[in-house]
């Protein structure tokens, strides 16, 4: 069964009408009265059954109806499921109702998402910096107004084009660095054979070892791999995108300018330039702080003065190494 579009079968309907009025059409050409009851089946059936001649001199002043010949023309991924729900829920009874519901259901699934990536900026910085803790509020609306300022140039008439330069070329490499870097971590850091323990103690069963081999090689080595292809593919092709050519009303492949390429470069490097920084950060605290800890070592050892009874606690610091390692052993 072929589903037609709901917008453009009583536009085809229309135009039609208007080539009888004209006597471009014979009257046999008529679409039928009970058309907008239902569209997709009714449309085929009179467009099937009119004369050869009649429908070849018909079909050059009609629009294409096909649905899904439409959607696998204009638009490709997860968009497609919205259009074609929008589409089914059009036909229902009550249709303003269920329309209503859907938008309230795609509103809460953007809300949640927000609110999760906002969750995951915010926690991190108060667990890493302790003083934001205090300043919950603050820190919120420090993070939310730029990256409302920052959203606004995505409004602009050319705004899509910085979005498919995003989607397509950004995401992709920061975010196999970060997963390469997590799997590492979780793998050779942490230990593949400690986090298995951990997961048949959660699980309650036994898991099989197959998957500590494959944490250790194989994920790593397919995540470089894909890792370096995005790369290969940024430096070595043009990066496109598709445009609208009002000329030929078709959609044209275009190569964006040099200074996108470098816009790209630089939100990539600053996008991986948190999880270097954040380490030689906390390295650098570590190092600081065993240090300290070598060099002063505080004990309290009573003392009595003067030949009173009580003893006193005295505060010494010792700066030997030596005496140090002496007293640990």
């Amino acid at each position: 069964m072929v589903l037609y579009g709901s917008t453009s079968v009583p536009r085809n309907a229309k135009t039609v009408m208007d080539l009888i009025a004209a006597n471009l059409l014979p009257p046999e050409a008529q679409p039928p009265d009970s058309l907008h009851h239902d569209p997709s089946s009714i449309y085929s059936k009179w467009l099937n059954n009119l004369p050869g001649q009649v429908k070849e001199r018909i079909l050059p002043h009609l629009t294409n109806c096909d649905l899904s010949e439409q959607l696998s023309e204009v638009m490709v991924g997860p968009g497609v499921a919205i259009v074609a729900i929008s589409n089914i829920i059009s036909v229902f009874s009550g249709s303003t109702f269920w329309a209503i519901i859907t938008f309230v259901l795609l509103v809460t699934l953007g809300l949640s998402t927000v609110i999760g990536i906002i969750q995951g900026i915010i926690t991190p910085l108060q667990n890493t910096f302790s003083s934001l803790r205090e300043h919950s509020g603050l820190l919120t609306v420090g993070v939310c107004v730029p990256m409302f300022l920052s959203s606004l140039l995505f409004v602009r008439p050319s705004g899509s084009y910085y979005v498919n330069l995003l989607d397509d070329y950004w995401t992709s490499l920061p975010l196999f660095f970060v997963v390469i870097l997590e799997t590492v971590a979780m793998a050779w850091i942490y230990g593949a054979r400690r986090f298995l323990a951990d997961l048949s103690i959660m699980l309650g069963r036994p898991i099989s070892p197959v998957y500590r081999w494959l944490w250790c090689f194989l994920s790593p080595f397919v995540l470089l791999v894909l890792f370096l292809s995005a790369l290969i593919h940024l430096f070595v092709k043009k990066i496109t995108y598709l445009a609208w050519d009002s000329k030929s009303s078709d959609e044209v492949t275009r190569t964006y300018p040099s200074w996108a390429k470098v816009l790209l470069i630089a939100l990539i490097i600053l996008t991986i330039l948190p999880v270097p920084a954040y380490f030689f950060y906390t390295f650098t605290e570590v190092t600081s702080a065993s240090i300290t800890h070598r060099r002063a070592t505080v004990i309290l050892k009573p003392e009595a003065k003067e030949g009173l009874p009580k003893a006193h606690l005295r505060l010494q610091v010792k700066q030997s190494l030596k005496k140090v390692n002496k007293m640990d052993k």
